[in-house]
């Protein structure tokens, strides 16, 4: 029951991490993503879905954008990479 508590508290604080990452790259949160622009290409259609998988938040972008490019990018805006996961 304790680990069932601890994983939920943990998926909560992902999302809470989640929607802050969209909100500050300018999107927004719907029932379970966000969409917001790309930050690793000059985008002005939001084309960068955030998603929350078992143990990290997940990015897809769908101009074709790398992982790497996106979270580098997301770097730069100070978000951090530990930011996207549950330290797990």
């Amino acid at each position: 029951m304790h680990q069932h508590r601890s994983s939920q508290f943990q998926g909560l604080q992902l999302e809470n991490r989640a929607r802050k990452i969209v909100e500050q790259l300018g999107g927004a949160w719907s029932r379970s993503r966000g969409m917001c622009c790309c930050p690793a290409h000059d985008d002005r259609t939001p084309s960068l879905s955030i998603t929350l998988g078992k143990r990290a938040i997940l990015v897809h972008c769908f101009a074709g954008c790398t992982n790497e490019a996106v979270i580098d990018a997301m770097a730069g805006l100070g978000i951090r990479v530990a930011d996207l996961s549950d330290g797990t």
